[in-house]
């Protein structure tokens, strides 16, 4: 799965922006409003993911939408521990409103994904 991923990756030159969300559902849910989305089979490879990227492109913005559970938690946490990574990383799981943003916009609280991120943009600069 995640070789997939890379692949894509490169053939796409994803160089911008890219969300990354835990779960089959998340991805289907974010794919409505942006194709830049990456699926993770497993919150453990995190870290990989987000290394790997860095080294495609040192300047592309990674959005965090993982779950707001214990193991997305964790996975945060270890990501802070490697400040080489963090440059231009936002992690959004504070602003889903629920477990995962397909709860999210299922309980009204993100109607698009485009209000989302100029939400998030704007906590994150001021």
């Amino acid at each position: 799965m995640l070789k997939k991923t890379w692949e894509k990756i490169h053939r796409e030159k994803w160089y911008f922006e890219v969300w990354i969300v835990e779960g089959s559902i998340d991805y289907c849910t974010m794919l409505q409003a942006t194709d830049d989305v990456i699926w993770l089979p497993s919150i453990t490879y995190l870290k990989t993911l987000i290394a790997d990227l860095k080294k495609i492109n040192p300047g592309i913005t990674i959005n965090i939408l993982v779950d707001n559970d214990d193991a997305g938690d964790k996975a945060v946490e270890n990501l802070r521990k490697h400040p080489e990574l963090l440059d231009n990383i936002n992690d959004c799981r504070d602003y889903i409103y629920g477990k995962d943003i397909n709860e999210a916009v299922m309980n009204g609280y993100v109607i698009s994904i485009e209000q989302a991120r100029f939400h998030w943009i704007a906590l994150y600069f001021n």
